[in-house]
This record gives structure tokens, sequence and C-alpha cells, in this order.
């Protein structure tokens, strides 16, 4: 008997999801002014995305500064090196926490008429970012899954995720939106 997952028994692509643009939020940036890793694979995730006809455009989100470089022109830069035109690129430079880039990518984008949007970032933190786009105004979209490439992160990260989704339904509570 074969294994699922083997040639015998293809696993079909799920129809794609269209969505009015490709949100990829921002992540650490290297001393050097390359993306990290973990940066690199949601730039290719969107780009697989936008290559792919599921939205028009791509919006880099991102303020944090790392050394001498800012997350959202680093990312515009690699986008443009993948070969992406740079009309279809917006970018938001000054968020500076995911509850900052829902914010300020929700309000850019609703300016142009834009509602629903494929979220490209790390799978353990898309629920969070769909959560705060929703609270936006906007309709987040996972990206087709076969796509995603993370690593099974670490269980600090699992840890700082729950505990940020804590903070986000705080500050969602008590209205303030102080930080990021």
């Amino acid at each position: 008997m074969s294994h699922p997952s083997s040639p015998r028994f293809p696993h079909p692509e799920p129809p794609l999801d269209r969505a009015d643009a490709i949100v990829v939020l921002g992540c650490r940036v290297l001393p050097d002014g390359s993306p990290s890793r973990a940066l690199s694979r949601r730039l290719r995730l969107g780009a697989r995305c936008y290559w792919n006809g599921l939205g028009s455009s791509l919006v880099v989100s991102g303020g944090r500064r790392w050394g001498e470089h800012r997350e959202a022109t680093v990312m515009r830069d690699e986008l443009l090196a993948l070969g992406i035109d740079g009309s279809a690129i917006l970018t938001e430079e000054d968020s500076l926490t995911t509850r900052g880039n829902c914010r300020l990518v929700a309000r850019l984008l609703r300016e142009r008429g834009h509602r629903r949007v494929i979220v490209a970032t790390c799978d353990w933190h898309f629920t969070r970012a769909a959560r705060g786009f929703r609270r936006h105004g906007l309709e987040p979209v996972a990206p087709p899954a076969s796509w995603q490439t993370t690593p099974l992160p670490s269980p600090w990260l699992w840890v700082r995720e729950r505990a940020s989704f804590v903070m986000d339904e705080v500050i969602a509570a008590t209205g303030s939106e102080r930080w990021g």
C-alpha cells in the first residue's frame, strides 16, 4: 500500500483565493541590510502570490530600524530584486508592531478601496495578524498552505506570540493604540 503523500496520491492544489492586495509583514533585518531568513520567506511568499495573480499590488509594512536599515525599505528593495514592478509595491514604513502594521496598512488600503488581503507572514504569526486586520476592517486571507515554508518555531516564539495575542486584546479593550 502506498503512503498517502506518494506520487500515486497527489494532493490537488486548492483553488487560489484572490485578494485586492498582498501584505508582507516586516521582520528582522540583518546588520548588513539583508533580510533575515524569516523575512526572506515572507517576501518570497508574497512575490509568489503576486506572480500567480492573487493580488494586483504588494504592500510592505514595517517601520522598525535595524541599525541603518528600515524594514519596509529593505523589503521593497528585495521585491524589486526579485523582479516585481515597482509600481505594484506600496510601502508602509511607520509601524513598529503587528498592531501598527494592521492599523496603518488598513488605512492605506481603504483609501484605495481595497478590503480583501492575503497576509504573507510566518504561519505561527498569521492568526494574530489576521485578527488585527479584521479589527481594522479588512478581510484577511491566508496564502495557500502548500506555499508556506516556515520551519517549526522555537517554544520561545510560541510563548511570545501568545503573550502578544493577550496584549493585543487588552489594548483593543482599552482603546489604547499607544504602542505601534
